[in-house]
């Protein structure tokens, strides 16, 4: 993940950010994520609503 962001969109990379380290990363795979419409959904809706103006 970190190598994606840096590598497709560095100039959207924020300087606070904090590169994903192993222990997220495998933490997340242990739970997967079985409605990938409705996530999907789910963070669109998130992203339109704190959109900025």
């Amino acid at each position: 993940m970190n190598w994606v962001l840096w590598r497709f969109d560095p100039g959207g990379v924020a300087r606070d950010f904090s590169p994903y380290r192993a222990e997220e990363v495998g933490a997340l795979r242990r739970t997967p994520l079985g409605d990938v419409a409705g996530e999907r959904r789910r963070l669109l809706e998130e992203l339109s609503q704190n959109a900025r103006p």
